[in-house]
């Protein structure tokens, strides 16, 4: 009898450790397919990861100076200002060359009214001399004819000596004459080429100043000379540069566009790059953008870093809407 109640206790045993494992214990779910594809051949992209630098290339940072002395008058940009090529930027204050450009203006009037003085007084003075000469000439050939007749009578006994003398008188008379009229057309011919020469001169020179004081005025005007961002205002409005041998540094524009990448790549690896290589990069200022690019050169010579060995690899971007200089 007592061995019933064991099997019973047994198979009650197991028929509630089996509904409690029915009851407790889950079937795992079956697979579920998200996605099919079917099988083909493809490329496996192979990536090298390094870190690198953004600079700025030759001649994208312009320091634009002012070679002009006096006050800043105005400062139209700020950090950060985009500015266009010839943009104006800022004034210096052009007072006292306005003067002197004032002055040099007066100078070329004067010498202006000299030269036209000279080709006005001078041609006059030109044609009294050839007619006072031609006026001498005519007398001369008045008095040699004569002379040539009175010797002819002399000969012929017709008229007494001092005729004869009295008209070789006039003809040398006559004929020094002309040469005095010949040589004062020469000399006023001179005066002329040199009183015009130097009248010339005197208008080229005040010219010259003109120039050159007009170029100093340029100077207060300080314009940029590439498109870009302004990165450095170094003075304001209402202070005072002076130009010497060193131009002094007013404002700095950086090109955003003309902008190269220094990758420094270990020398386990460097025998991997080649110049032409696609290079994918990001920026610490926009941590989801991707920019792109491409291996211009490889630097021979290497760089030591931390005691490990390093190659730069100069990097061509393509240009992008202004993301800060960041590495990655």
């Amino acid at each position: 009898m007592r061995i019933f109640k064991w099997l019973f206790l047994l198979l009650l045993l197991a028929g509630g450790g089996l509904y409690a494992y029915k009851q407790y214990v889950k079937k795992p779910d079956p697979p579920k397919v998200i996605a099919t594809a079917q099988a083909a051949m493809g490329d496996v992209r192979k990536v090298l990861e390094a870190t690198g630098i953004i600079k700025a290339q030759v001649g994208a940072i312009v320091k634009i100076g002012a070679r002009a002395t006096g006050t800043i008058k105005e400062m139209n940009v700020k950090v950060g200002d985009e500015v266009k090529k010839d943009q104006l930027i800022a004034v210096i204050d052009s007072r006292e060359l306005r003067s002197q450009l004032d002055e040099a203006e007066a100078k070329l009037a004067r010498a202006q009214a000299e030269l036209s003085q000279v080709e006005t007084v001078y041609p006059r003075r030109i044609a009294e001399a050839e007619a006072e000469l031609r006026l001498s000439q005519a007398k001369y050939d008045y008095a040699a004819s004569s002379l040539k007749r009175q010797d002819e009578l002399f000969k012929k006994e017709l008229v007494a000596r001092d005729v004869l003398d009295a008209a070789r008188r006039d003809s040398l008379v006559s004929q020094n004459e002309v040469l005095a009229r010949e040589a004062s057309l020469v000399r006023v011919r001179t005066e002329f080429e040199k009183e015009a020469i130097k009248a010339q001169k005197g208008k080229e020179e005040a010219q010259a100043v003109i120039d050159s004081v007009n170029t100093k005025i340029s100077y207060t005007s300080i314009v940029s000379p590439i498109d870009g961002v302004v990165a450095f205002v170094t003075s304001q409005a209402g202070e005072t540069v002076v130009a010497g041998l060193q131009v002094a540094n007013l404002i700095t524009v950086l090109d955003p566009s003309r902008l190269e990448m220094w990758i420094y790549v270990d020398e386990t690896d460097v025998g991997q790059i080649k110049p032409g290589m696609p290079v994918e990069f990001r920026v610490d200022a926009y941590p989801g953008a991707t920019f792109k690019g491409s291996v211009d050169q490889i630097y021979p010579q290497p760089e030591i870093r931390d005691n490990i060995v390093y190659y730069q690899a100069l990097c061509a971007l393509i240009p992008w809407n202004r993301p800060s200089c960041g590495r990655r």
